[in-house]
C-alpha cells in the first residue's frame, strides 16, 4: 500500500506543478493544460501495473487487438500525406516519401515503442537511415526517454567532439501537446574531471557541480554532438540512469504496449503532417533565398545554434552560388535535403560542407556552388539530381549572425561570378573525400 500511495500521490503532486507552471507561462492554458493531463494518464498507467508487474485489469483494446488495427490506422494516415495533391508527384520523390516515412517508423520504435523511463538508455533516433526534421550530415544524435518528476544521473567522457550539447525536452512531434527545451547543458558548461569524465544530475531540485534542470513535462533528455573534423575527433560516450527508485527488472503489460504503440503511431503520422506543413507552408516564397538566422527551441533545436533555411529548384544546367563571411563561432555548416526535409546521401555524395571542410576564398568569403554536376571547385553541394529540395545553414555559438546571399545562375557562367583564385578539386580528389568520409561515418555509427 506504501508504493501505491507514493505513485498515486507523485502522479496528483506532479499534475498540479505542470498545471501552475503552464498557468505561470500563459498563452492558451486550456492547450497547454494537455501536458499536464498526458502526465496524469502515464503514471496511472504506472500505478495501474503496481505491484509484481502485472496487469490490474488488462488493457480491452491490447486483448481484442484493436490497439493494433489502430497503429496500423495511423501507419495508412501517415502514407496519405506522401500522397497529397500539394507535394511533387514524380517518381524519385515519391520513392523517397516512402523511404523518409520508414525512417519515422523506425525512430518512433526506438524512441516510443522501446524506451522506458525507468530503465532509460541513450539511442539513435537519427542517423544515416532515420533521417528527418532537418537532420544534420556531421551530428550523432542520442536520446533517452525519462519521467520528469525522476532523478537521472547522466556519466561519461567528453571525448574531443566539437560540440556537445544535452538538453531537457518535453512534448513530441505528432502530439497536441507543446514542444520546447527546458534547459540545456554544452560540453563548455561541464566540470570535467582530469581524466576526461563527468557526471550530470538531471533532476527537479538543484544540484552540486553539473546539474540538467527537470520539470515534470519532460519527457526526454537528448544528446547532440557534431562533428567538425569527422576522420580525428573522438566522440563523447554518454550513459544514463535512474537513481530516485530502485532497479527493479521491467514486466511487459497491456496497458504500456498499448499505449506505446499509440504513441508510435502518432509520432509517424503526426511528424510526416507536420513536416510535410513545414516545406509547404514556405514553398511559394522560400526558393533560392536563404532565411536570416533564428531559434527553434520551439522545435526542440539547440538553445546554442541559430539556424537558417529555403528550398532550392534547380533546371537543367542551372546553379545556385552561396556567399558569406562566415562568422566567429565554434561550428557552422551548410546542408542540403530532399523535398521532405531530410538530409541526402551524405553517405555516397558530397551534400554538407561545415568549418573545418571548406576552403574560404582569399578575400574571406565563403562560396559553395549547389548544383547536380560537378563544377570542379572545392565547396560544391551535389543536389543528386533532385530538381527541388532543401537548404539549412546552422551557426554554433557564434559570436554574429552574417546572412548568405544567394545567385541563381547558369552553370557554364560560372565563370563570371567565382575568383580566378578559388580552390579547385579534381574528379580523384573529390572521390577520394568521399572515401574518407565514408569511412568517419561508418565509426561514427559502428559505436552501437
Amino acid at each position: 500500500m506504501k508504493v501505491l500511495f507514493s505513485f498515486v500521490f507523485g502522479f496528483i503532486l506532479a499534475a498540479g506543478i505542470a498545471a501552475v507552471t503552464v498557468y505561470r507561462a500563459g498563452g492558451d492554458l486550456q492547450f497547454k493544460m494537455r501536458v499536464a493531463q498526458d502526465i496524469t494518464s502515464r503514471r496511472a498507467t504506472e500505478v495501474a501495473t503496481v505491484g509484481d508487474g502485472t496487469d490490474a485489469v488488462p488493457n480491452e483494446s491490447l486483448m481484442s487487438g484493436q490497439a493494433w488495427r489502430d497503429f496500423c490506422e495511423l501507419l495508412a494516415k501517415a502514407g496519405d500525406q506522401i500522397l497529397r495533391d500539394d507535394v511533387p508527384g514524380d517518381p524519385r520523390t515519391r520513392a523517397q516519401g516512402y523511404e523518409y516515412l520508414s525512417g519515422l517508423l523506425l525512430s518512433g520504435l526506438l524512441s516510443n515503442m522501446f524506451s522506458d523511463p525507468n530503465h532509460p538508455q541513450f539511442i539513435r533516433t537519427m542517423d544515416w537511415h532515420a533521417k528527418w526534421g532537418l537532420d544534420n550530415s556531421d551530428a550523432l544524435y542520442l536520446s533517452a526517454a525519462v519521467d520528469g518528476s525522476g532523478t537521472y544521473r547522466i556519466h561519461g567522457t567528453r571525448g574531443t567532439v566539437r560540440f556537445l550539447g544535452i538538453q531537457a525536452s518535453y512534448g513530441q512531434f505528432g502530439s497536441s501537446t507543446p514542444m520546447g527545451v527546458v534547459s540545456n547543458l554544452t560540453g563548455d558548461d561541464l566540470q570535467i574531471a582530469p581524466d576526461g569524465s563527468f557526471d550530470i544530475i538531471a533532476s527537479a531540485e538543484p544540484q552540486e557541480g553539473n546539474w540538467l534542470r527537470m520539470t515534470p513535462e519532460v519527457n526526454s533528455l537528448g544528446a547532440r554532438q557534431f562533428f567538425s573534423n569527422w576522420e580525428n575527433e573522438v566522440p563523447a560516450e554518454l550513459y544514463i540512469e535512474r537513481i530516485d527508485i530502485p532497479h527493479e527488472a521491467p514486466v511487459t503489460n497491456t496497458h504500456s504496449v498499448a499505449n506505446r504503440l499509440k504513441a508510435t503511431g502518432e509520432f509517424v503520422e503526426g511528424s510526416a503532417k507536420f513536416w510535410n506543413d513545414f516545406v509547404i507552408g514556405r514553398r511559394a516564397s522560400m526558393f533560392n533565398e536563404l532565411s536570416a538566422t533564428g531559434s527553434a527551441s520551439d522545435l526542440q533545436g539547440s538553445n546554442a545554434q541559430s539556424y537558417g533555411w529555403s528550398q532550392f529548384a534547380l533546371a537543367k544546367g542551372e546553379a545556385l552560388l552561396i556567399e558569406v563571411k562566415p562568422p566567429e563561432a565554434l561550428y557552422w555548416n551548410f546542408e542540403l535535403g530532399d523535398f521532405w526535409a531530410r538530409s541526402m546521401d551524405y553517405v555516397n555524395r558530397i551534400i554538407s560542407i561545415n568549418d573545418h571542410q571548406a576552403v574560404l576564398d582569399p578575400d574571406g568569403i565563403l562560396r559553395i556552388i549547389v548544383s547536380a554536376s560537378d563544377p570542379g571547385l572545392a565547396n560544391w553541394l551535389d543536389t543528386g539530381g533532385i530538381p527541388e529540395g532543401t537548404i539549412t545553414y546552422r551557426y554554433n555559438g557564434a559570436k554574429s549572425h552574417a546572412n548568405p546571399s544567394t545567385r541563381l545562375i547558369r552553370l557554364d557562367e560560372l565563370d563570371q561570378y567565382v575568383p580566378a583564385n578559388s580552390e579547385r578539386s579534381t574528379p580523384a580528389q573529390r572521390s577520394a573525400e568521399i572515401e574518407r568520409r565514408r569511412r568517419a561515418l561508418s565509426r561514427r555509427f559502428s559505436r552501437g
